[in-house]
């Protein structure tokens, strides 16, 4: 007889220390799930995200060919972003199937790092921007 258990969600925001949170580490599906619920969250920061919303973003993404990406893939993806500090999951207060998720404060801090890279932003250089794959986490501040 197999044992089989549930996945289990988490609700903490994960204490990781800084080299971990990585972008080039992430799978390309993994990444677009993470931009997802960045740009979800800037429409309603003080709400989570329900898998049915990211998922639906995920469509609109071009490479996807307007198709939802398999639950078979989504999930998974989203249990090992949640294991290494990316996200948080909780089950729905009225559905227990369903699951909703928010980036970590970590997250959307490196996600607003790596989106500023992308885009020029506070790069006022005439060297190009770096990669945002290769964006180290900027030392902690001590009290001097």
């Amino acid at each position: 007889m197999t044992h089989h258990t549930h996945p289990s969600t988490t609700s903490r925001d994960h204490s990781t220390s800084s080299d971990e949170l990585r972008f080039d580490t992430l799978s390309g599906f993994q990444r677009d799930i993470l931009r997802a619920l960045y740009a979800l969250d800037a429409y309603t920061p003080d709400r989570s995200a329900s898998a049915i919303a990211v998922r639906e973003m995920l469509r609109s993404y071009p490479h996807y060919d307007n198709e939802e990406p398999a639950s078979s893939r989504y999930y998974p993806s989203t249990l090992r972003l949640a294991d290494r500090g990316w996200l948080n999951i909780h089950p729905d207060t009225r559905d227990a199937r369903r699951r909703h998720y928010h980036l970590t404060k970590r997250a959307r801090v490196h996600l607003d790092r790596v989106t500023a890279a992308e885009t020029g932003l506070h790069h006022t250089s005439t060297e190009p921007s770096p990669s945002p794959d290769t964006i180290q986490p900027e030392p902690e501040a001590t009290d001097d």
